[in-house]
């Protein structure tokens, strides 16, 4: 017999199943059978070439589901008195720049009353929450108290989710509210309401003290008034970490929970560098480092001699007795042989800084608490010049690591001081080599850019800078360009 279609067939194939399983009803009810076997063939026969969900044109997720879309406060506002001025749905619409539901601006005007009512609570123009909260009166204070600890503290703390929970809870205490908890649902619906988002805090600039000190940088501008910028220096120091190794390494998916580091890892093995350079980047000092040993091993020997100035203090740090002889035996001397005129050095004004002088050299000490600010070397110099360090130290690692795999030996045995290029840890002959180069490689245009960005120039310097700069790379008007 001959089938139609495939529905008869997958139907005829239906029933003979049925039939088999349970002969004495077949017979009984053999034309109901048929026909529910017919219908059920149809109706997957339409499931199955029906389109996919998800491949409905339009702006709609993987799913199928209309991505939301929230309109800020002010937009609804907006929206509210463009209608009430009389203004057409598809006018109001044609002016919005994203392509909002008609529900959403429709509602806007609906709700124009309680919208309005929540501009006058203190809401952010830019939020896009339109519920309010339970507890208004504790939400009102909180925002209150934070914004009034951003107006009034120099010294930023970091506002994590436990301080305005603390605080929250207090507040209402102070309003008898029992069934208030502070969850984290509040808290983050609070911070999506008044516009506050959750970031991560890097460098220390926010506890300079810019109001303060702005009178004091006056005078430092007036003082340097006429001064040709080449006979503006600043000096500054930097601890480096230069066994330090990453905390992150790529392994096997399978060992991702047993995966453990190593103590190169937290190395603590610390050299600090001393950096100075004059404002036309026409003459940059060598670096100096201070480490803790007197006498390294890896500096003995005529092929091993450090190749810049050391010194060493029991901490790595620089002191008073330090820094006066960097003073004197690599700042004077080298600023000698480029110019016998007066020079002036602007450092911060750490105690061990106030016990050089010198006939030729007029000492200018910054404000209190703005070396993240008004420092040249801090806007990215010293940034750069740890960051080509690490990327140089880690092409080395690898090199090592090459030689270990072409090595037949499984365990190569290091001499005895051995540094990098014996397949060993790096030691202070290898930390001074790489700094030095590396720090020759710093790109002009990326000094004179940092001493503009700190501002700590007068205008006439500023502008010789800039001038000189425009040859090789033209400048944005604006002088806060950080290249760290």
């Amino acid at each position: 017999m001959a089938l139609p279609s495939a529905v008869d067939a997958a139907a005829a194939a239906a029933e003979a199943s049925f039939a088999q399983r349970n002969p004495v009803a077949a017979d009984q009810l053999s034309e109901d059978i048929r026909t529910a076997a017919r219908v059920a063939s149809v109706t997957d026969n339409a499931i199955r070439s029906s389109p996919a969900r998800g491949n409905v044109s339009g702006r709609r997720h993987p799913d199928g589901r209309r991505k939301r879309k929230g309109l800020p406060l002010g937009t609804k506002l907006q929206i509210a008195a463009w209608k009430e001025a009389g203004k057409f749905w598809a006018w109001i619409r044609s002016q919005l720049a994203e392509d909002y539901s008609w529900t959403a601006i429709k509602s806007a005007y609906r709700d124009r009353v309680a919208l309005r009512s929540r501009l006058v609570e203190g809401a952010r123009e830019s939020s896009d929450t339109a519920r309010g909260s339970a507890y208004s009166k504790v939400d009102s204070r909180l925002a209150e108290w934070v914004s009034a600890v951003r107006a009034r503290t120099r010294k930023r703390i970091s506002i994590s989710l436990s301080v305005p929970r603390t605080k929250a809870l207090q507040i209402a205490d102070d309003l008898n509210l029992t069934t208030f908890s502070a969850s984290n649902g509040f808290l983050q619906n609070w911070a999506c309401r008044h516009d506050y988002a959750n970031v991560a805090l890097h460098e220390a600039g926010s506890s300079a003290a810019v109001g303060e000190a702005a009178g004091h940088l006056a005078r430092i501008r007036e003082q340097l008034a006429g001064v040709a910028p080449d006979l503006i220096y600043n000096v500054e120091e930097t601890g480096l970490l230069y066994r330090c190794l990453p905390s992150r390494s790529y392994v096997p998916r399978l060992d991702r929970r047993v995966a453990r580091g190593s103590k190169a890892m937290r190395s603590k093995d610390c050299v600090n560098q001393t950096l100075c350079c004059n404002a036309t980047r026409s003459h940059k000092l060598l670096s100096t480092l201070i480490g803790k040993a007197a006498n390294p091993m890896c500096f003995n020997g005529a092929q091993s001699r450090c190749p810049l100035p050391y010194s060493s203090q029991p901490s790595a740090w620089t002191d008073g007795h330090v820094f006066k002889r960097w003073f004197f035996e690599v700042f004077v001397p080298g600023v000698r042989t480029q110019t016998a005129s007066q020079w002036f050095l602007i450092l911060d004004n750490l105690s061990c800084h106030s016990e050089i002088g010198h006939p030729q050299v007029t000492i200018i000490q910054l404000p209190p608490h703005t070396m993240e600010r008004y420092q040249p070397l801090d806007k990215g110099i010293i940034a750069a010049t740890k960051r080509r360090y690490k990327t140089r130290y880690l092409g080395r690692v690898a090199a090592n690591l090459d030689r270990l795999i072409a090595s037949s030996d499984p365990n190569p045995r290091v001499p005895r001081g051995g540094g990098l290029d014996q397949g060993g840890q790096a030691h202070l002959l290898d930390a001074a080599r790489s700094v030095k180069e590396e720090r020759e490689q710093i790109k002009l245009v990326q000094i004179a850019n940092c001493w503009l960005s700190a501002e700590v120039l007068p205008v006439e310097a500023d502008a010789e800078v800039r001038r000189q700069l425009h040859g090789s790379l033209p400048v944005a008007d604006s002088v806060h360009t950080d290249v760290s």
